[in-house]
């Protein structure tokens, strides 16, 4: 978001006519959809997947909340090795998904990124050792202020609360259409092609 803000500097007054699709993964998701709503003068449509929403709250299950307990005290003892493989479970498998769901190929992949983030949680600058600053208002009271196509997508076996922002957006942002994948949080990962042809369909109105 901050490379658009600087774009937009960069080109001055030539850049007000331009307009962007924003995409959104994750904790992205949340910036993606602050974005929209701080500079609607610059998005010309907006795609949110598996991501939390300023001002949702929603509680995860209990076997949710011991899992990220879990992953919490590793970092707390500096286990990054232990950090990342309950992180591949939460974020990989998903919360609510079945033991050997994910591939063995997803799953290495998985673990390498997660490992970086987990030392760098545990060194203190990354993952969840950097806040999040919500919207005044926040962005969950202001989804009806969004005018633009939107396109919101969730994995089935990713955690509650997640799930549940994603279907708030949809029901909130007017004329938003949501999608459910076969995935857990990761669904460009677990599903490239299934991801890449959701993608192209509402890409090519912008094209037309």
């Amino acid at each position: 978001m901050e490379v658009i803000k600087e774009y937009c500097l960069f080109r001055g007054s030539a850049a007000t006519d331009e307009k962007f699709v924003v995409i959104g993964l994750s904790r992205g998701a949340s910036h993606a959809i602050d974005f929209a709503l701080q500079f609607p003068r610059l998005i010309a449509g907006l795609i949110v997947c598996a991501g939390g929403l300023g001002g949702f709250d929603f509680a995860n299950t209990a076997q949710e909340t011991a899992m990220f307990a879990r992953y919490d005290d590793f970092i707390g003892t500096g286990d990054a090795h232990n950090a990342a493989m309950m992180n591949v479970r939460i974020w990989g498998q998903g919360t609510q998904g079945n033991d050997g769901r994910l591939s063995r190929l997803v799953g290495d992949k998985m673990f390498e990124w997660c490992r970086i983030i987990a030392q760098r949680e545990i060194a203190g600058n990354g993952g969840s050792a950097i806040p999040s600053q919500d919207l005044t208002p926040v962005a969950a009271e202001r989804l009806s202020d969004i005018h633009v196509p939107t396109m919101v997508a969730y994995g089935r076996y990713d955690e509650t609360s997640t799930n549940e922002a994603m279907k708030y957006v949809a029901q909130r942002i007017p004329g938003a259409k949501l999608k459910e994948f076969e995935t857990a949080h990761m669904i460009n990962l677990e599903s490239p092609s299934g991801f890449m042809d959701w993608l192209r369909e509402y890409l090519d109105q912008f094209l037309l």
